[in-house]
């Protein structure tokens, strides 16, 4: 048993009654009445709701950025982004003075695990030596650097030159820190006492 609204004086009755009890209305009115279809309820609502979430989420992303940007600044900003998306990311494009038989070692992190593209140039001066190496292997460099005869050390071999004037590799690496070492191997007595080098790097998924 249910109640349903008389269609004449709009009150209450059931709809078992044989008559409305406010208006003494008959029984075909009332059925009348529960025979008329429901209104079907929009689905509009959905849809509002999801743009809704979108666009909040969009402004949450965005003051993210925002905030990142003001507290570590905007290239730093633009470094994380790329890596949550995986987009190409330039990780250096400098200009380093490198001295007459010493070493610059440029360090360089991937936020994620990407081919490196490594082009240095020599734009004053005659050669360098071009090595990539990690944490540990830059350790060994140093040692056998300062040693009397020289020495071993682990390097990445596809990015490696010696007596280069232009360097253009490139190789998968995994996501860590590296260092893009730059040797100048001449004495400074004949020569001049440094060499300036432009070093570009650039992480591609």
């Amino acid at each position: 048993m249910g109640l349903v609204a008389c269609t004449e004086c709009d009150g209450t009755v059931s709809d078992q009654a044989a008559a409305c009890p406010h208006c003494g209305a008959p029984p075909a009115v009332i059925q009348a009445e529960m025979r008329q279809p429901r209104p079907r309820k929009k689905s509009g609502g959905c849809v509002k709701g999801l743009v809704s979430l979108l666009v909040v989420g969009a402004l949450l992303a965005g003051g993210g950025w925002f905030v990142l940007r003001q507290l570590a600044g905007e290239r730093v900003a633009n470094h994380y982004v790329a890596a949550a998306l995986k987009t190409p990311i330039t990780l250096r494009d400098d200009v380093v003075s490198v001295g007459a038989k010493s070493v610059q070692a440029l360090p360089v992190n991937l936020p994620y695990a990407g081919d490196l593209e490594l082009d240095v140039r020599v734009t004053k001066g005659k050669h360098v030596n071009v090595y990539v190496v990690d944490p540990s292997s830059w350790a060994e460099f140093k040692k056998a650097y300062k040693a009397l005869f020289g020495g071993q050390f682990r390097h990445y071999p596809e990015f490696a030159a010696t007596k280069a004037a232009t360097v253009r590799r490139r190789g998968r690496l995994a996501e860590g820190q590296y260092y893009i070492v730059i040797e100048n191997p001449t004495y400074g007595i004949l020569v001049s006492s440094s060499f300036d080098v432009q070093v570009s790097a650039r992480l591609v998924p």
